[in-house]
């Protein structure tokens, strides 16, 4: 009878140990669950605002070239919370942007105010309303830096 006390008493330990190992995969599997998801979200916002740059500098580009000379380009409204511009996951709960700022280049920083192909220049926003620049004002490249690539 001994014997068979001490098989159960072993019996019940390994059972206790197999419970114990079970909750603690259990409970890591909790927290990492509970990290993916909150980097999930951090990555949802970071890629609306990503699509808010992109949607900005598409505006300021065509904005300029529309050929109205005058008028800033409109960008709509932000997707609302659960229309993630992408399709999947919750969107951040944006206001709708108004107008979009239109930045000139002034010069290349050596004083003098042209443009030598360096993009070592400032730039300085203009009120909504100012004459437009051309792409190649907002952007500016020439055709020795684009051979580089």
């Amino acid at each position: 009878m001994e014997v068979e006390t001490r098989w159960q008493t072993q019996g019940i330990e390994q059972v206790n140990t197999a419970v114990a190992e079970m909750d603690k995969v259990v409970q890591q599997t909790a927290a990492t669950a509970e990290e993916s998801a909150s980097a999930s979200e951090e990555l949802s916002n970071q890629a609306q605002e990503l699509f808010d740059v992109v949607g900005e500098l598409t505006a300021i580009v065509r904005g300029s070239g529309n050929g109205a000379g005058n008028t800033p380009a409109q960008l709509g409204p932000a997707p609302v919370r659960g229309q993630h511009a992408l399709g999947t996951g919750p969107a951040l709960n944006r206001q709708p942007r108004a107008l979009a700022t239109v930045v000139h280049h002034t010069g290349n920083g050596n004083g003098n105010g042209h443009h030598n192909g360096h993009r070592h220049g400032k730039f300085e926003v203009v009120a909504a309303g100012a004459a437009g620049p051309r792409p190649e004002e907002v952007i500016p490249l020439d055709e020795a830096e684009l051979k580089q690539f």
